[in-house]
């Protein structure tokens, strides 16, 4: 360990990757990470319902859904996955759009509370297979959040949790504050944080999500960090690299992407010479591909972490190794 702090202190760095991204263990399921998790929500896409019956059989064994939507007949939950994160539905009742929506219509959300919530959880058979997420509670201490997320384990509403952590002021959660309920958080089996409430920019949310590692790491926790709302490559990567596991978000549907770019449906018609195609076909084509993409993406990463070999790393991994170098985290693999 001395001479690894002092490689990092001749290195000008702070952390190392081979320290911070790993796989990390669901506890109550037998299921690691990385974890590349497609979500679907009414949020933005009126159509759900239509989207749903066509992309289900396709999918992969791991998947994010809402009980907002459940509750409001939107989804019809059965045996679609080997592992459904079920969100709480606080995206659906926030009129704010997410980092990578481009869709700036307002929002008008149905009604929905805590009460609805557990009630549609009630009504989960299958909530063995699933992870919970936590009820979003913003503008509270972490200490009375963490206290307010025990009681889905005392009342039977989830067998596995996804702690799903918020600003406790302003919209930037607080590392210090974090830092001081650190212990409280090894009876969760993950650790959840929406991607723009991590920093102002990319490189403040990569730092702070090796800061939320390390600082697990001492402690001897090794729960997973999801992050929310981040699903295109690039910044997945970025964020893994950085000790982040399990990502989810909407941008599969959104966009279509050609290794690490998204770019606009029409483009990617154009550039893949699929142009005979109609609107609802290329809408289904492209999400079909991106699917595959991330499972891919999934793959590599896993690898990667067997020997840190960064011939995985499917962004440029000398621009991945710069960027990580500017905020003090040196990219450890072979070259």
């Amino acid at each position: 360990m001395v001479n690894v702090h002092r490689a990092l202190r001749e290195k000008n760095m702070d952390y190392r990757t081979d320290g911070l991204c790993g796989r990390r263990r669901i506890k109550t399921h037998d299921i690691t990470t990385p974890l590349l998790v497609p979500s679907f929500s009414s949020k933005g896409f009126p159509n759900l319902k239509v989207i749903w019956k066509y992309l289900n059989p396709y999918l992969p064994n791991t998947i994010l859904v809402s009980c907002y939507d459940i509750y409001h007949n939107l989804i019809e939950l059965k045996d679609d996955a080997n592992l459904v994160f079920l969100d709480s539905g606080g995206y659906e009742t926030n009129v704010d759009t997410d980092l990578p929506n481009i869709d700036q219509r307002l929002h008008q959300p149905r009604q929905w509370n805590k009460d609805k919530h557990f009630e549609t959880l009630r009504g989960i058979e299958s909530l063995n297979t699933c992870v919970t997420i936590s009820f979003d509670n913003p503008g509270v201490s972490v200490s009375d959040q963490i206290a307010d997320a025990e009681e889905y384990y005392l009342n039977g509403y989830a067998v596995s949790l996804d702690f799903l952590l918020k600003p406790s002021q302003g919209d930037i959660i607080d590392i210090g504050e974090i830092r001081n309920n650190v212990d409280k958080l090894s009876q969760f089996d993950i650790l959840g944080i929406t991607e723009k409430e991590l920093g102002h920019s990319i490189a403040d949310r990569m730092r702070a999500i090796a800061d939320l590692r390390m600082m697990l790491s001492e402690r001897g926790l090794d729960i997973p960090i999801h992050i929310f709302g981040c699903f295109d490559p690039a910044s997945i990567w970025l964020y893994f690299l950085c000790g982040a596991d399990v990502f989810d978000g909407l941008s599969w549907l959104r966009y279509s992407f050609v290794a690490a770019i998204g770019m606009y449906r029409n483009s990617w018609a154009i550039l893949t010479e699929q142009i005979k195609l109609n609107d609802q076909d290329i809408l289904y084509k492209s999400c079909l591909d991106n699917i595959q993409l991330f499972v891919q993406n999934q793959r590599k990463m896993t690898k990667f972490v067997d020997d840190y070999d960064r011939s995985y790393i499917s962004i440029d991994s000398n621009q991945a190794e710069r960027l990580l170098n500017s905020i003090g985290i040196s990219l450890e693999g072979k070259e």
